[in-house]
């Protein structure tokens, strides 16, 4: 028989009889710490209930399990789920489908997943935690690659919830053995892992106290919501947050052109479409020109800098107004990916970059504004345009009162209608309060539309004017 997770086999002189079941109570191995096959219990075993082993080679709908039983014993499998009636099968069939459907798509490109598109993976494990049981067999395989998709993208928070789960299992399932031992080792120390912070574009510190990470303070997300990522639908008629990463990535989190899908594009009919709507924004710091390659230079809210380059539409950059020159400026494009550009040096010796393509000016808008101070005014959007805790706030720099919303009898700015006046301020009958500046940007066409678009909705891709913002 099988003892181990590889293709050896072995035969033992003594043995008992514990039966297959595709819905087993126990989990087998061969424990090399001590040097026998050890049978664990999955779960309470019942008075008189027999234990059972799952023996097939593989998983998957009714009739392909009675196939695989029937080459292997000679006899059809006749488990409590095979017994089932014909329509609850059939209901079972449709969820062994899915379930190995997003396995597949897990183990992938060489289960490059957790590195290339993490979103993506992690999204396809909670929805497989959602189709198992309490107490499936494929829990610890689940854990496992869950803790991996965290580990190499530096949340060592999640890790660690992750891998003390999947240790949990093990204990449960395989007892002392030396995957346990190896279980705690990385628990003392996660370096050892080979993927270990591949990435950084989810770093969180390991003693991090989850629930100091989950967003507000009125439980609007449970521990699994933020465990496994779970997309918290948009609000409707609420203005946009430019520092949700998930709609605004940096740089590093762009994808490439080439890549057959990512966190922000899937495969539909063999054509790549966006799954939302994203854009990058950057700092300007200046134009480079090599060799005849002209680019944009820019920074990103990680400070990490980059490069814009669009041969085919260099000239359309001029359209756009201002026109580059000194000052403080951010640049957003919509929808950018990543391209590996080569140009020929006049040595002919070939320069490769990776660099952001932009092949239509529509998704370009450059703001006369630093990217610090751009997101500052989007944070201020938020501080005076939304309830919170049952209260607004007044803008109104030497005000900033808060009054209930169930009887706030303040009004909005009658220009930008997104920032509140309270009742005390109303009655200076001032004319700005300080906010004129913030009022003029806020009332630019292609400001509204990052305001108002509704990212997580993607039918058409959104484009800009091609006048100033």
């Amino acid at each position: 028989m099988k003892v181990n997770e590889s293709q050896h086999r072995g035969v033992f002189l003594e043995a008992c009889l514990i039966r297959h079941s595709c819905a087993p109570n126990c989990y087998g191995m061969w424990n090399s710490k001590i040097g026998g096959y050890t049978v664990h219990a999955l779960r309470d075993i019942e008075k008189n209930e027999e234990l059972t082993l799952f023996l097939l080679e593989f998983d998957g709908p009714r009739a392909n399990r009675q196939r695989s039983h029937i080459d292997k014993y000679g006899v059809a499998c006749e488990c409590q789920v095979c017994s089932l009636p014909t329509e609850e099968n059939l209901t079972n069939d449709e969820k062994m489908k899915e379930i190995n459907t997003l396995q597949r798509f897990v183990t992938r490109h060489d289960n490059k997943g957790p590195q290339l598109w993490p979103e993506k993976t992690l999204h396809c494990l909670d929805q497989l935690a959602q189709r198992c049981n309490q107490f499936d067999r494929r829990w610890a395989r689940l854990y496992w690659e869950a803790s991996n998709v965290a580990i190499v993208n530096s949340d060592l928070a999640r890790w660690r919830v992750f891998h003390v789960r999947y240790m949990r299992y093990c204990i449960n399932a395989y007892g002392d053995s030396k995957r346990v031992d190896n279980c705690r080792t990385l628990l003392a120390d996660p370096s050892r892992h080979p993927g270990y912070c591949t990435s950084t574009r989810w770093k969180t510190a390991i003693n991090t106290d989850p629930t100091q990470l989950l967003e507000g303070t009125t439980g609007e997300r449970s521990l699994e919501d933020w465990l496994w990522r779970r997309e918290k639908p948009l609000i409707p008629g609420k203005l946009m947050n430019f520092r949700e990463r998930k709609y605004f990535p940096t740089f590093a989190d762009v994808p490439m052109d080439n890549a057959l899908d990512s966190d922000l594009t899937d495969i539909t009919n063999s054509v790549k479409q966006p799954r939302r709507h994203w854009c990058l924004f950057g700092h300007f710091l200046g134009i480079g020109e090599d060799d005849g390659q002209t680019y944009i230079k820019l920074r990103d809210d990680d400070g990490q800098q980059f490069t814009v380059a669009s041969p085919p539409v260099e000239d359309q950059w001029r359209q756009v107004d201002p026109p580059w020159t000194t000052g403080e400026y951010t640049v957003a494009i919509l929808y950018p990916e990543k391209h590996k550009f080569e140009v020929e040096k006049k040595d002919d010796q070939k320069l490769e970059f990776i660099a952001i393509n932009v092949t239509d000016v529509k998704r370009v808008q450059i703001f006369p504004i630093s990217l610090q101070k751009f997101l500052e005014l989007n944070d201020r959007v938020h501080q005076f345009s939304e309830e919170k805790d049952g209260f607004r706030t007044c803008w109104v720099a030497t005000c900033r009162k808060k009054y209930s919303s169930s009887h706030f009898e303040g009004e909005l700015c009658l220009k930008c209608y997104m920032y509140w006046l309270c009742p005390d301020c109303i009655l200076l009958a001032e004319d700005d309060f300080g906010h004129e500046a913030d009022c003029k940007r806020l009332t630019k066409p292609d400001m509204l539309m990052l305001l108002r678009l509704k990212w997580d909705e993607f039918r058409n891709h959104a484009t800009f004017s091609l006048t100033g913002s």
